[in-house]
């Protein structure tokens, strides 16, 4: 039976040629509908006369690895005098008074600058996705240039609010449970919302912070312009090795089922309606989290140190409950602006309110101010592109910068790389009055310091640095080349003017050896 619904579903979204976005819509009987993703289809499926009595919508579950239909999974009670009887459709024949109550995809493509999300079935924001998620305060310079993150972090090159709840952390080990918030996503994401979509030309993999690395190709390895990651498609799914030293596991669907580091390993396991994770560490620790209702949204989390659950209006969260030891304590979370889906606020625990942000009529974060001491950054975005930030100190720094390009999706998308940091040096950011070039990947190529020395670089075919001359074109020039483990981005060889450091590792990437030559 379960082959014949299959079938009848593929069918009908094969006979689809809406030249158009792609959209959902429910089937009962017929096609029904025009929804944005696949929960809000399967919501206004259960919400409809078609059954009577009391009915939940309990899961939302992808037919095939295509992600082309979905079944709506429903619980039904009906009652008839003293007898009432429970309908459960993830049960065979899958189905309510002979419908088959399923979700359809239809329409050719995400539009120009918008990608598929596998995990939600819905089309995002291409260049929000690829500069998402965290990152370094201090304007430390890195392969991609200098930071771009100020206050209780903005990215201010993207103009993307970025925060990070952390909720559950093992004692031992790699195991923990976080929030990820972006604004320039509206939306949160968890510690293990990592998946894969695969397009005709390119495969996307979507990190739990949210941001978004393009790989050029969909099958063999892969490579990215934006970083020095590998993407590795097999029968088994594919394969993420990040420069971070982790490696993520995904199944034939995109879905998440491994992290290994060379200290731990966690394995994750799924079951449906509800969908329930359980995510388990090498070191015995475990935990499990539930997502449900119209749009697959995170219902409670319980670990060894207590369990958590959430509130929600719009579907965005608005309260985090934790329940530990008979007590109850509450995080809030605070949308004031006119567009309700950007974070302006958290209030802990105590009552207490402890930071603010706060957006222009663009949507653009332009204030982070802490109450616990820390002060108040605000950030002004200039027609001519620069952005100047100031700190709580008052002490300004304006950046400038270049768009390079990152493939994606058959367009090319703009990434921002810093070009000059003009204002009064601080201790947070020692770069300022430099300036920076950058290769055809995005590179860094050259740095100038405010002293106009000039460091170059060099990067191998995977993106990681090769050679680094400083004090370039000068008698004191110094050069320092690395070679790098073919497998690990862990460095094997390093020579220096005066030595060479060389390095050993274990087949799960730990230092076994070091040893140190002087020239």
């Amino acid at each position: 039976m379960k082959r014949t619904v299959l079938g009848i579903l593929l069918s009908l979204v094969s006979s689809l040629t809406v030249a158009a976005e792609y959209r959902w819509q429910y089937m009962l009987g017929g096609l029904i509908g025009n929804f944005t993703s696949p929960y809000y289809a399967c919501a206004a499926a259960v919400s409809s006369t078609w059954f009577n009595g009391k009915k939940e919508l309990v899961d939302v579950v992808f037919i095939d690895s295509s992600k082309r239909a979905a079944h709506c999974h429903v619980r039904l009670s009906r009652c008839s005098g003293n007898q009432c009887g429970e309908w459960y459709t993830p049960e065979p024949p899958y189905s309510i008074d002979g419908h088959s109550v399923a979700a359809i995809r239809e329409g050719q493509a995400c539009y120009v600058g918008r990608v598929l999300d596998s995990e939600l079935g819905i089309c995002v924001d291409l260049a929000a996705g690829l500069q998402a998620g965290g990152g370094d305060t201090s304007c430390k310079v890195s392969n991609t240039g200098p930071g771009v993150y100020a206050g209780n972090p903005i990215n201010f090159s993207a103009a993307n609010k970025y925060e990070k709840i952390n909720l559950y952390q093992a004692p031992v080990g790699r195991l923990e449970f976080s929030l990820h918030y972006n604004s320039a996503k509206l939306a949160w994401s968890n510690s293990y919302s990592d998946h894969v979509t695969e397009h005709s030309l390119r495969t996307y993999a979507t990190l739990a912070n949210g941001r978004i690395i393009a790989f050029t190709g969909t099958s063999g390895t892969m490579v990215s312009k934006e970083t020095a990651d590998i993407l590795q498609k097999n029968t088994e799914g594919w394969i993420l090795s990040r420069e971070t030293g982790e490696r993520l596991y995904f199944d034939v669907y995109g879905q998440l089922k491994k992290i290994t580091w060379p200290d731990d390993e966690l394995t994750i396991s799924r079951k449906n309606s509800p969908l329930t994770i359980t995510i388990t560490s090498r070191y015995g620790h475990s935990m499990t989290f539930i997502r449900g209702g119209t749009n697959g949204n995170l219902q409670s989390v319980s670990t060894p140190q207590g369990n958590f659950t959430f509130e929600y209006y719009a579907d965005k969260i608005t309260k985090i409950n934790k329940a530990k030891d008979g007590l109850l304590t509450t995080l809030q979370l605070h949308y004031e602006h006119a567009h309700k889906g950007l974070l302006t606020g958290i209030t802990d625990e105590r009552g207490v309110r402890y930071v603010t942000w706060g957006y222009d009529e663009q949507r653009r974060p332009i204030l982070s101010d802490s109450s616990t001491g820390g002060g108040a950054t605000h950030i002004h975005y200039s027609d001519d592109g620069s952005v100047t930030v100031t700190n709580p100190l008052g002490k300004k720094t304006t950046y400038t910068f270049l768009t390079v390009i990152s493939a994606g999706g058959g367009l090319d998308v703009g990434v921002k790389r810093v070009t000059s940091i003009s204002g009064e040096p601080s201790p947070n950011c020692p770069s300022s009055n430099s300036s920076f070039t950058y290769d055809a990947r995005g590179l860094l190529k050259t740095k100038t310091d405010n002293k106009g020395v000039l460091t170059s670089y060099t990067y191998n075919t995977r993106g990681l640095e090769a050679s680094r001359t400083e004090a370039s074109g000068t008698p004191q020039a110094r050069v320092i080349t690395t070679e790098w483990h073919p497998d690990f981005f862990l460095p094997i060889k390093v020579t220096e003017p005066d030595r060479i450091t060389q390095y050993t590792y274990d087949s799960q990437g730990r230092l076994t050896g070091q040893s140190v030559n002087q020239r």
